[in-house]
């Protein structure tokens, strides 16, 4: 990996933890979750694609492999037993769009919230970071 990229992935440690500090900032965007517009909608369609892939409601990580697919970052949209269609992905651009973010599986909650996009993102890259076997120097 060159330094660069070294460089980027701890700035994201630091924001990721910034982030997670700032617990009232999280309970307002999750306490807010219900009036967020389309949100319900782009819930639904990830679980229903985990549901057509794996035959599971909302499958561990759903939401980072789907956005995966989605967002262009994927190699294949293969995924379990399914593959994701050009409608579906235009759909997730839009709804996301639309929302202002993603949905994501919230452990504490046992339900999926919205997290704003700015937000999201660190939590992908961080999700991503742990998958790919990097550790933080």
């Amino acid at each position: 990996m060159d330094p660069d990229s070294n460089d980027a992935l701890n700035m994201l440690d630091g924001v990721m933890e910034h982030t997670m500090q700032d617990n009232s900032r999280l309970r307002l965007n999750i306490s807010r979750v219900h009036e967020v517009p389309h949100r319900k909608e782009l819930e639904d369609l990830i679980s229903s694609i985990s549901q057509n892939c794996w035959f599971a409601g909302w499958m561990k990580d759903s939401e980072h492999y789907i956005w995966n697919m989605a967002m262009g970052e994927a190699v294949s949209r293969q995924w379990g037993v399914g593959l994701l269609s050009d409608s579906e992905v235009a759909k997730l651009r839009e709804l996301s769009s639309k929302a202002g973010g993603w949905i994501c599986w919230a452990r504490w909650q046992e339900q999926p919230v919205h997290v704003p996009t700015c937000d999201w993102i660190v939590l992908h890259a961080r999700w991503l970071r742990s998958r790919i076997g990097f550790e933080k120097e």
